[in-house]
């Protein structure tokens, strides 16, 4: 058992769980996201588990994105168009990010095959993200559109 195992929020039922940051990307502590092996723990956990009240996570399906050229807060729909599969889930997120008045976000953090669940944690934000919710996607789908970094 790890420090911060469970609740267990992994799924094989093609659901993906968005978080937004709320403040600017270079505000975002560079250790944040570094895997911690306290004690006699099996499991790594980092800060953002921590901060939503969950354990270990499979890193190997986290996708994030920002702008990389101004490091700005942008428009949520650019946010997520460039993210894997987005055509399959970015209509509900946009819908659910206008039900919580978030027009912009500097960074998107995306946990595929994971349903995290607030209602179980109790947490829907931290001081620097929210969590926008968990939507169905296709594996088969697309982005929305692609980015190229040249």
């Amino acid at each position: 058992m790890g420090k911060y195992d469970g609740p267990y929020f992994e799924t094989d039922n093609n659901v993906v769980s968005i978080w937004l940051a709320k403040t600017e990307y270079k505000k975002i502590p560079e250790d944040y996201w570094v895997e911690n092996y306290e004690g006699e723990d099996d499991e790594a956990w980092n800060q953002f588990s921590n901060d939503f009240g969950f354990g270990s996570y499979n890193t190997d399906l986290v996708e994030s994105f920002y702008d990389n050229t101004n490091f700005s807060k942008i428009s949520t729909n650019n946010l997520l168009k460039f993210l894997s599969f987005s055509k399959s889930f970015i209509d509900a997120a946009k819908e659910k990010a206008e039900k919580l008045l978030i027009k912009e976000s500097s960074y998107a953090y995306l946990i595929y095959n994971f349903e995290y669940d607030p209602l179980t944690t109790g947490i829907t934000e931290n001081n620097l993200f929210t969590f926008l919710g968990a939507f169905k996607f296709d594996k088969n789908s697309d982005s929305v559109e692609y980015f190229f970094n040249v």
